[in-house]
């Protein structure tokens, strides 16, 4: 391929086959006068010779990587500038705000009073537009890395059938015999283009007449709620509520109505190491364990039939949504939802602990479009559009857009403390360097670093 800068370089494009890339690739290992490329190298000199600002570079990435035409869609908007607008418009009023105070420095004499008023509604209207951009990091992370969801209950609540109806699959065994499922089954689906792993776990109850097999399958099931993005508790509505289905309750939600993980709980250290292999499963299925620890805790998004906060606790302490999926309906009154879940007799403390509660029969095929659109409400995806085609900031992104705000904050403070302006342009500094970090304005050859390395050869 020939490019416009100095250097000197060859793209060769070779069939797939084992046999014929060492052919190619030896000589070139051999040749102290030519090497392969570096992962990200050609983007990478892309960014360098000013063709592309750091947000398309990272949106190159994105769509190498995409899992969903959602996320193609979202780093296409992105490598069009779509991200890259915003974020520099807001430096430029910074750039500007930066330049009039320094000129006071210096000048102050000869030019008029400063509008401090003026100064503080661009600082507002900054931060608007700054957080703005910060909400879509969210969508941005799910698009990446993906969401995990648990289907825990009772044995014979009907979970497997209902991941292989959602999963149009046959991925579980399904049997009137209890305790069928021994280990985590997994199905990916897509829902409201967010890539999505369905985690069908083993029936939890108390007593597993000492099969040992049993029991670490249940263990498991416990570690998959906790490192899941979403547990759906499934009900058999033919038998109504139980005391095993209390049982599952305070299990994946980390302990009893008062919050407290039972004793035997505290003493099992076996059920630790299944938590930990569980979370070790996540960091693959969702990307590695930079994915996993961009989590971020804060209030879910609410949609019709949302109820209190879930008790459904992480490892951090962030709120684990929880979806009570009322199941097998084909076989039950037609209730509307509300009514159902009073009489099969689900505790009200129950329900206060729910982010949805839905109706689903795999029987029948209702409820899966329900139960989708409240885990997109509940992982707080729901602002994703239909047709997916919106740019979304990734975790480096929001982490400067974070750091921007920030400063902001304190430069609000200073200036109601009435301080020197000198005191002013140190936060208006620290804005513009975080806004130029995002596009690659100001950014640090260790973050380049970081950044082009993920990418494959040849990109």
């Amino acid at each position: 391929d020939d490019d416009d800068d100095d250097d000197d370089k060859h793209k060769l494009k070779l069939q797939e086959s084992q046999k014929s890339k060492p052919s190619v690739t030896h000589p070139v290992n051999t040749n102290t006068a030519v090497r392969l490329a570096r992962p990200g190298e050609f983007t990478l000199r892309a960014f360098l010779n000013g063709r592309l600002d750091l947000t398309q570079a990272e949106a190159v990435h994105a769509l190498v990587t995409a899992r969903t035409d959602s996320a193609a869609d979202g780093a296409l908007s992105a490598l069009r500038g779509g991200l890259a607008l915003p974020v520099k418009k807001c430096r430029a009023v910074v750039i500007d705000l930066l330049a009039e105070l320094e000129a006071r420095l210096d000048f102050d004499d000869e030019l008029e009073a400063l509008d401090e008023t003026e100064i503080g509604r661009k600082v507002v209207s900054l931060k608007k537009e700054i957080e703005t951009i910060l909400a879509t990091s969210n969508v941005g992370k799910l698009r990446a890395t993906g969401i995990s969801i648990a289907i825990v209950g009772r044995p014979n609540a009907g979970k497997s059938s209902l991941l292989n109806y959602w999963s149009s699959s046959e991925r579980a065994i399904v049997s009137d015999v209890a305790g069928t499922t021994r280990d985590i089954v997994e199905a990916s689906v897509e829902i409201g283009g967010m890539p999505v792993t369905l985690l069908d776990t083993a029936g939890i109850r108390a007593d597993t007449f000492g099969d040992e097999v049993e029991k670490i399958g249940v263990r498991r099931s416990v570690a998959a709620a906790a490192g899941a993005d979403c547990v759906v508790l499934v009900i058999d509505t033919q038998q109504g509520w139980r005391e095993e289905d209390t049982r599952v309750w305070e299990s994946v939600c980390g302990g009893g109505r008062d919050g407290k993980q039972d004793d035997d709980d505290k003493k099992d250290d076996d059920a630790l190491d299944e938590f930990e292999n569980a979370r070790a499963r996540l960091y693959k299925v969702r990307g590695g364990l930079e994915g996993l620890l961009a989590n971020q805790s804060g209030e879910m998004g609410t949609s019709t039939g949302t109820r209190g906060t879930s008790a459904t606790r992480d490892e951090g302490g962030s709120k684990i949504p929880l979806i009570l999926a009322l199941n097998k309906v084909d076989e039950v009154r037609d209730d509307d939802t509300e009514s159902l879940a009073k009489r099969v007799s689900v505790p009200d403390f129950v329900l206060a602990s729910c982010q949805a509660v839905v109706r689903t029969s795999a029987v029948s095929k209702v409820g899966v479009d329900t139960l989708e659109s409240a885990i997109i409400d509940a992982v707080g995806a729901g602002q994703i559009t239909p047709e997916g085609n919106q740019w979304c900031a990734n975790q480096r992104q929001a982490g400067a857009l974070r750091t921007a705000l920030a400063a902001l904050a304190r430069l609000e403070s200073t200036i109601d403390l009435n301080l020197p302006v000198d005191f002013w342009t140190i936060d208006l500094r620290e804005v513009a360097t975080a806004l130029g970090e995002i596009t690659g304005e100001t950014v640090a050859e260790d973050v380049l670093d970081v950044v082009f390395t993920k990418f494959c050869i040849g990109k």
